[in-house]
């Protein structure tokens, strides 16, 4: 569980971004027609894209040190999902 252990702040976020972009897959693919199956390489894309914004998340926002671990958690999910929504959306 997430409060007994201590975190690094970079780990949480890049943890909770690829979730957010798990997430994302999984809405896409819930969404889509019946018989398409479900392809490996959308699934490595997610994560990628998910990885990617949540460095940039790190690299850019200074997150409080007063943010708890679940909110860091979910500010990385939150950026995982919506970097991999617009790289989606672009496509």
């Amino acid at each position: 569980m997430i409060t007994s252990m201590v975190y690094e702040t970079p780990i949480l976020v890049i943890i909770g971004a690829l979730t957010g972009a798990g997430i994302n897959v999984a809405r896409g693919y819930l969404n889509s027609d019946p018989s398409v199956k479900l392809d490996p390489r959308l699934i490595l894309g997610g994560f990628v894209a998910g990885i990617f914004a949540a460095l940039a998340a790190v690299q850019t926002l200074t997150v409080p040190e007063g943010l708890s671990q679940h909110a860091q958690f979910i500010l990385g999910a939150v950026f995982g999902f919506v970097g991999d929504f617009a790289i989606t959306k672009l496509k």
